[in-house]
């Protein structure tokens, strides 16, 4: 095939893994290399959930991997939303999630064996340090350095949101991807958590600018922060302790460049739209360079997407005749078919 023999891309987050894979297998030719600078089982936050618009892109895109991450699913088809003492369920709402760790472990893995060469430990603060490459792509994140190091031609722009969250862990599973309110003397606080494991289930807790200040949390430190989230959650979580993954309190960011638009929703939600955002028509290149730099893109989610519309399915009822006349049998991943199950043999332990 024609085109750049050897890419380099920096971050080995979800988009980064990804975009190596389905480069490196489009063209087994090619020389991909991917830089990361933490350590290969070091991640940060806790689930990942996706959309089965997301899952049905992985099907296609790469059966191998696809197959991988769907065996270590917990899935469920039910939102609950929990505001003063009430809990009022939706069902017909088919989410999926994952480990963030166990993400990474099996796009690891398939990088590997496609021969993709993952170099861990490596902290890219200058891309002048990878010069030697035909095509770089940046996969480092908000704070990129091949972004800050082409600033003159991306013009970018990042605008904080103004609402505050912190993302923590809890050894509890729930049954439905759950919202949470609660008001406090400060102002109302939100909640939204969902199980991604056999165990465990994250809790994404936001609140307004004026709230957060008013509560004290703008001087809080990371056990500070965690104890008040605990108090506030006491009725959710019984006697079961929040977790902390370096959590700290962060903003939404709206990054903005003349050749790129895009909304990082922070580490877990903005999994799922980098996912669905994957193959090389969806790329966008940043400008050709004249002198001996390499080419740059950035790689990341977009916030509009006019793909195929979603496939109509039941909006409450999994009565076993109407989803066979919806998903003939035999013709939908078998990650659907689970959610004919109770909740609690969807998930299935870790084949790897």
């Amino acid at each position: 095939m024609s085109g750049p023999r050897r890419i380099t891309i920096l971050g080995g987050g979800p988009a980064g893994l990804y975009c190596g894979l389905l480069l490196k297998k489009a063209d087994p030719t090619r020389e991909v290399t991917i830089l990361e600078r933490n350590p290969p089982a070091v991640t940060y936050g806790w689930g990942v959930v996706f959309s089965d618009r997301t899952l049905d892109s992985f099907q296609r895109a790469d059966s191998r991997s696809y197959e991988q991450i769907t065996s270590h699913f917990v899935i469920w088809d039910a939102i609950d939303v929990r505001y003063r003492g009430a809990t009022i369920r939706c069902g017909g709402h088919v989410i999926a999630s994952i480990a963030r760790r166990d993400l990474l472990g099996i796009l690891q893995a398939r990088c590997a064996e496609l021969g993709v060469t993952l170099r861990f430990g490596v902290a890219v603060t200058d891309p002048a340090e990878v010069a030697d490459t035909d095509l770089l792509i940046a996969a480092d994140g908000s704070h990129s350095a091949v972004r800050a190091a082409y600033a003159d031609v991306f013009e970018p722009q990042i605008k904080l949101g103004q609402a505050h969250y912190l993302w923590l862990g809890a050894e509890r599973v729930l049954d439905a991807f759950t919202f949470i309110f609660h008001d406090t003397p400060h102002g109302l606080f939100q909640v939204h958590a969902y199980p991604f494991s056999g165990t465990t289930s994250t809790f994404i807790v936001e609140c307004a600018d004026h709230t957060w200040h008013a509560a004290g949390l703008d001087q809080a430190d990371e056990a500070a922060g965690l104890a008040f989230c605990q108090n506030l959650l006491a009725p959710d979580l019984g006697n079961v302790p929040l977790q902390s993954n370096h959590s700290r309190w962060l903003q939404f960011p709206t990054l903005t460049t003349r050749t790129w638009h895009t909304t990082l929703r922070g580490q877990g939600s903005g999994v799922r739209a980098q996912g669905s955002d994957h193959g090389p028509r969806r790329t966008a290149h940043g400008p050709r360079t004249t002198d001996h730099r390499p080419r740059t893109t950035t790689h990341g989610p977009r916030t509009t997407d006019h793909g195929p519309p979603p496939t109509v399915r039941p909006s409450s009822c999994w009565a076993m005749p109407h989803i066979q006349r919806i998903f003939p049998l035999g013709r939908e991943p078998s990650w659907r078919w689970r959610m004919l199950l109770p909740w609690w043999r969807r998930w299935r332990p870790s084949r790897m």
